[in-house]
């Protein structure tokens, strides 16, 4: 006891008493906890800490502290030890780690994939005031390396850590359906590899670009930008019609030649009116758009069968200036307007002369044939 008549150091808050050898006595509704520096109990803060180390022998104080580092007075209020209610701490004292270890967690997870950490003292200096990562082996693992370690459940999947380039890789059922993406590791200089049924597609138009593509569907057909063009044939019923169910293979053709056609098709080409040129797969039956010079204009025929049915649809050329000709089964006839018009000479209904109604039909100048006028129709 010191001359004012107190116990130092003096012990947590409540019944006040003097401390004994090893420490402070607890109350009836607290548990004893020693603190593992001094081996004793009750001490509360720093202050109370230094009036004790007053009280201790040298050899006491290089026994607890042996490097001579000692806490700091400005830390009066820290609370080092006390005495400690059981309803808190059911399992008895907490950790208590001393002053050259580090508290450390074990981590693991519950079946909800929650974390959970178990503390434990690690040695401070020995690890460099770090501690390790450890991962309970039932329910976590590692990832990362060095100082960007963690722990994971089991049920997840550590992500690909690398030091230069990252490389995301697609893979593909048989039929070209995705299925999922895997991550990995290349070095600057390597292509990143194609997933399972893929395949390496290049562009000849830049060598440096490349990607993977679905077995199934295979790469791309890429002409050469400079001296190909792409083809698609165009195919045709032997009726003329579009056939929408032949194969259309694309190909590359040299800028110079023409595209190939498909089934029941030619290659037409043409120069327009506005001095276009043009080239088209047309049907092997149907005629090709014509090329006029210029002292020419282009008339659209239509001829006719010996019935007077619309046969055929043509292209000619004709003198420029002049009246286009008429088809075949044809003759030209003049309206009151003076406007030529061709007609079949036989009306397929009536397999008679066509009667021209509702126009005042003359004979046109210069053709041997005449047209029966809208006066002598109307007088029959």
């Amino acid at each position: 006891m010191e001359p004012d008549g107190h116990c130092h150091p003096p012990c947590a808050p409540g019944n006040e008493s003097c401390a004994t050898d090893t420490g402070c006595v607890c109350e009836s509704n607290e548990i004893s906890c020693t603190n593992v520096d001094m081996g004793v109990l009750g001490v509360k803060k720093v202050s109370d800490l230094w009036r004790y180390l007053e009280l201790l022998s040298a050899q006491d104080v290089q026994r607890h502290w042996p490097h001579g580092v000692l806490p700091s007075r400005d830390l009066a209020d820290l609370f080092l030890e006390k005495g400690t209610e059981p309803e808190y701490y059911p399992n008895g004292c907490p950790l208590e780690c001393s002053h050259d270890q580090m508290y450390c967690s074990i981590v693991s997870f519950d079946q909800d994939g929650l974390m959970l950490w178990e503390d434990y003292c690690e040695d401070g200096e020995a690890n460099n005031w770090h501690c390790p990562v450890i991962c309970k082996a039932d329910s976590a693992q590692k990832c990362g390396t060095g100082f960007d370690e963690y722990c994971v459940s089991l049920g997840e999947t550590c992500p690909v850590i690398c030091e230069e380039q990252y490389c995301w890789t697609d893979n593909f059922a048989a039929n070209g359906d995705w299925l999922s993406t895997t991550e990995s590791c290349a070095t600057w200089g390597e292509e990143c590899p194609c997933g399972t049924e893929a395949v390496r597609c290049t562009d000849p138009n830049n060598a440096g670009d490349s990607w993977c593509s679905p077995t199934f569907y295979g790469c791309p057909l890429i002409c050469n930008e400079l001296t190909e063009k792409t083809c698609f044939p165009i195919s045709y019923t032997p009726e003329g019609e579009f056939d929408w169910e032949a194969p259309a293979t694309e190909s590359c053709q040299n800028i110079t030649r023409s595209c190939p056609c498909g089934a029941n098709a030619k290659m037409c080409r043409w120069t327009d009116e506005f001095g276009l040129e043009n080239e088209e797969c047309f049907p092997t039956a149907d005629n090709c758009p014509v090329t006029c010079t210029a002292a020419q204009q282009i008339c659209w025929l239509n001829d006719y069968d010996a019935f007077g049915y619309p046969a055929e649809f043509r292209e000619v050329c004709a003198p420029a200036g002049g009246e286009c000709p008429c088809g075949s089964n044809a003759k030209p006839c003049k309206d009151q307007f003076g406007d030529t018009h061709c007609y079949p000479l036989v009306d397929w209904e009536t397999n008679g002369a066509p009667e021209l109604r509702g126009f005042g039909f003359g004979s046109a100048p210069g053709f041997s044939s005449t047209c029966r006028s809208a006066q002598s129709i109307r007088g029959r």
